[in-house]
């Protein structure tokens, strides 16, 4: 069984993996492990104005802290439990 991706994923693979890689100068394990724990909080703007310029679409809470995303919001369901 593989890995579960971040949900980050799939504004990578919106804009393409090659031009991710090419426009950060990222190694392919350092994608990979973009892909699977998210893109870094330091370089979300900077990927955010990459993702608009090829047409992707950013989430609204994309810029957000971590803390105040969408993706958290399973996680603090589930401690309350």
């Amino acid at each position: 069984m593989g890995k579960q991706l971040h949900r980050d994923d799939a504004l990578i693979r919106a804009i393409t993996p090659k031009i991710v890689r090419a426009a950060f100068n990222l190694s392919y394990q350092s994608l990979r492990n973009w892909r699977l724990r998210g893109i870094p909080e330091t370089v979300r703007p900077e990927f955010a104005n990459l993702a608009l310029r090829h047409g992707a679409v950013v989430p609204s809470d994309f810029l957000k802290p971590r803390d105040q995303r969408a993706e958290n919001a399973v996680d603090i369901e589930r401690a309350a439990a």
